[in-house]
C-alpha cells in the first residue's frame, strides 16, 4: 500500500534483506502487477518495502545515524524519517533524516 500518496508501488517485506549488517530495500518492476488488497481495483506495477518500528522501538534522548545510498531517477522517493511515539501523522509531524524526490536531494 502506498500510504495515501498515490504511490505506484506496493510495500512488501520480501523486498527487504539484511546481510553482513547492511539493510537493503529493493524496488522492482512487477511484470504481472500486484493487486492492492486494500484497493482491489488498483493494480500496482512496482514493489518496494518499508521498515516500521512503531510499537517496537522508541527513544527519548540520543541520536540517529545512518549511511544511506540511493539512486537518482524519476519516480523514486526514498526517505528515512521518524514519527512521534503515541502521536499520529501528519498532525504530530515528523523528523526527516533524509528524503529524496526525483533528482533533488534534501538532507537535514
Amino acid at each position: 500500500m502506498g500510504m495515501g500518496k498515490w504511490e505506484l508501488q506496493y510495500y512488501t517485506p520480501e523486498n527487504t534483506t539484511v546481510s553482513n549488517g547492511t539493510l537493503k530495500i529493493t524496488a522492482q518492476e512487477e511484470p504481472n502487477g500486484i493487486v492492492d488488497p486494500f484497493q482491489t481495483w488498483n493494480t500496482l506495477n512496482y514493489s518496494s518495502s518499508r521498515i516500521k518500528t512503531d510499537g517496537l522501538f522508541s527513544f527519548k534522548y540520543g541520536k540517529v545515524q545512518a549511511r544511506i545510498k540511493t539512486v537518482d531517477g524519476q519516480g523514486f522517493w526514498p526517505a528515512f524519517w521518524m514519527l512521534p511515539s503515541g502521536g499520529s501523522w501528519p498532525c504530530d509531524g515528523e523528523i526527516d533524516i533524509m528524503e529524496q524526490w526525483g533528482m533533488m536531494k534534501i538532507l537535514i
